[in-house]
């Protein structure tokens, strides 16, 4: 029997936890959470602390992710 959870945020759903040999499996379903996905974990709390830590992290601008203009060697 497959033993499947949803791993929530206090403001969303960010994934199924399943049972594997060896504890629990991440699957992500929002986006923000893909680097997770896949991760094996000894027990639920461990997905929880991940994925509470990764909610809480400050968000970057999209103006601030581009690349940035190299300047010209000083002469």
């Amino acid at each position: 029997m497959t033993d499947i959870f949803a791993v929530e945020t206090a403001t969303r759903t960010v994934g199924l936890a399943v049972r594997a040999e060896a504890g629990f499996r991440f699957y992500a379903s929002d986006h923000a959470f893909a680097g997770l996905e896949g991760r094996s974990y000894p027990r639920l709390k461990d997905i929880h602390t991940d994925v509470r830590r990764l909610a809480e992290a400050p968000k970057v601008p999209a103006s601030s992710r581009r690349r940035s203009r190299r300047r010209a060697p000083s002469r």
